[in-house]
């Protein structure tokens, strides 16, 4: 079967993302997180630049272009039937040569009749890439502790892949570093839920939660001693 320029484009990417992220696992394990980094951010501007492609490929303003290989589905009848099958030939006109799946050509048939098929498995499979890419540069982040910038690359995976609990887990280890105490609890017992046999997720979740008790039992001996203060000097306490 014939494949377009571009699907062939977009498995290079593919590739080459999947090397950089192959060899930024050779590097953390190494502990050489900034140099791991660097390969996990070539991976992710590979695919990154893809989607940014495709999203301005899919603007509704701006009309679907095929080449040959692409694959369609095409309007055979007015009534509305559909079928599938091949760009076999881009003409000089702006109408295609269309080969259908039944093994019927039509020739220069208009664009307005062809609509292009997503590769379903190939969105998913490079969501999954990338979504690997920002946590593993997440990682890296909390190593480097430049927790915020972690934080943020752990969010940007978890929107690819929103059920991976190690996601969370990372983006809460982020939070407690900044620290927003209350945003990583609620990570870490995101993190929990997807897999409460790791101890790891458990007792970083313990932690955290003793953190909260500690900075509560702080507060409130801080108050106590601000309205002693105010009922010593006579100054009239504001309401906590």
């Amino acid at each position: 079967m014939l494949r377009s320029v571009e699907d062939a484009k977009d498995e290079e990417r593919r590739d080459t993302a999947e090397q950089m992220k192959r060899d930024g696992n050779v590097a953390f394990k190494a502990h050489e997180a900034k140099k791991a980094l660097g390969f996990y951010a070539r991976g992710i501007a590979m695919l990154e630049s893809k989607a940014k492609k495709a999203s301005e490929t899919s603007s509704p303003a701006q009309k679907s272009k095929f080449e040959c290989g692409s694959k369609i589905t095409m309007a055979v009848q007015d009534g509305g039937l559909q079928m599938e099958g091949i760009v076999s030939c881009v003409n000089g006109d702006g109408t295609y040569d269309i080969m259908l799946d039944c093994g019927d050509d039509h020739d220069n048939v208009p664009e307005s009749k062809l609509r292009l098929i997503e590769t379903q498995g190939d969105n998913a499979s490079t969501q999954e890439l990338l979504a690997a890419l920002y946590l593993n540069a997440a990682r890296c982040m909390y190593q480097l502790e430049q927790y915020a910038q972690g934080a943020k690359l752990a969010t940007k995976s978890i929107s690819c892949n929103p059920t991976n609990g190690a996601a969370f887990f990372v983006r809460g280890r982020c939070r407690l570093g900044i620290p927003t105490l209350d945003d990583a609890r609620a990570d870490l017992r995101q993190a929990v839920a997807s897999d409460s046999g790791n101890a790891e997720f458990r007792n970083t979740l313990a932690e955290c939660q003793r953190r909260i008790k500690d900075r509560n039992e702080s507060n409130r001996e801080t108050a106590r001693m601000f309205l002693n203060y105010c009922r010593e000097e006579g100054i009239s306490a504001p309401t906590l």
